[in-house]
């Protein structure tokens, strides 16, 4: 075979190589894929994690707006005596004397 290659092997060896250049295509889209869902997985881990802030921020607003209604209450069942003997009225009767 004075060095020229059968067509055979070359076509053998060309196909190898195409091949692997398959291959390796799939696998830098396999590294792209993965890197992306990371990113996916730590997005969402970051919705979940405001998800769960906002929730308690709204039980908090919900606890906040009744202790407000309960203030505006007693307020409203005491409004005499606590304007009787608020700082106001005692420095109105200050001021009478």
């Amino acid at each position: 075979m004075n060095g020229q290659v059968p067509v055979e092997v070359l076509s053998v060896e060309t196909q190898i190589h195409y091949t692997l250049s398959i291959i390796n295509k799939k696998k830098e889209q396999i590294a792209k894929n993965e890197s992306k869902q990371q990113s996916l997985k730590a997005a969402h881990d970051e919705f979940v994690a405001l998800e769960e802030s906002n929730k308690s921020f709204k039980k908090d607003i919900e606890h906040d707006y009744k202790s407000i209604k309960q203030v505006i209450d007693f307020t409203e069942r005491n409004a005499g005596y606590i304007i009787e003997t608020g700082p106001l009225f005692n420095q109105e009767k200050e001021g009478e004397n």
